[in-house]
């Protein structure tokens, strides 16, 4: 972050090794940036101007018993989760949006048929006909400009070895990143786009509001895990 973009804020001077924040509320110029690469361009549109939701606050219960490296890791991650939840979100409305427009069409078409075989009056629904196929058409010219652009930013594969293997590990990263199910607290497997937030959420809530244990009490549950693992044991007189 730029010294420039900051105008105030509200903690006292010193080096920050020394005092890490945990709330460092900022004033900041209003203008925005691009959220990430992996969202197309009406996304980040849409995801910039969001109304944040917030992750840590001074109500979470934290007392200086966690690291702020934690804290800092744990906000990046929940926000991270967030936007891409927000644009797989999106991908599926649009998806859903071009589905029903073309079912609407073929309805359409069906009754211009149907009245047109039984010499029916049909100019009424015949006229609605060119607007629904420009809103048809609309959608996909949109859905295939964020693809070219998309191929654009990722996929390099008909230009020099290099790009080649630009497009290869693009490709491989995003594969690995993509969370399509993960398994909540209770075991059971979710698909659904908020609910894989809300465990990444609840997760790095639970995991922000731990206390320090006490160091026997931790090295006493660590001896019992050890305990339970399966395998070869040496006896008091072969360990000597």
């Amino acid at each position: 972050m730029a010294p420039k973009n900051v105008h105030g804020n509200q903690l006292k001077p010193g080096p920050s090794e020394q005092r890490p924040p945990q709330s460092l509320p900022l004033g900041l110029v209003s203008k925005t940036g691009n959220v990430g690469k992996k969202m197309d361009p009406k996304i980040q549109g849409a995801f910039k101007n969001k109304q944040p939701a917030p992750v840590l606050d001074g109500d979470s219960g934290i007392e200086g018993s966690v690291p702020p490296g934690m804290l800092w890791d744990a906000l990046k991650a929940g926000i991270r989760g967030e936007s891409l939840s927000y644009a797989l979100n999106q991908e599926k409305q649009r998806t859903l949006a071009i589905s029903v427009a073309e079912t609407e069409l073929a309805l359409l078409e069906l009754q211009i048929t149907e009245l047109a075989r039984n010499n029916l009056p049909m100019q009424d629904i015949f006229d609605q006909t060119p607007a629904m196929k420009a809103r048809v058409t609309q959608m996909y010219l949109d859905r295939d400009i964020i693809k070219a652009q998309t191929c654009r930013q990722e996929c390099n594969e008909f230009s020099e070895k290099v790009g080649k293997l630009l497009a290869y590990k693009t490709r491989q990263m995003v594969t690995q990143d993509l969370i399509t199910s993960i398994k909540d607290k209770d075991g059971q497997t979710v698909r659904e786009n908020l609910a894989v937030l809300n465990v990444f959420k609840d997760y790095y809530s639970a995991l922000s509001q731990q206390e320090i244990q006490d160091p026997h009490d931790f090295a006493e549950r660590i001896n019992q895990y050890l305990g339970k693992i399966p395998g070869p044991r040496l006896h008091e007189d072969e360990s000597r």
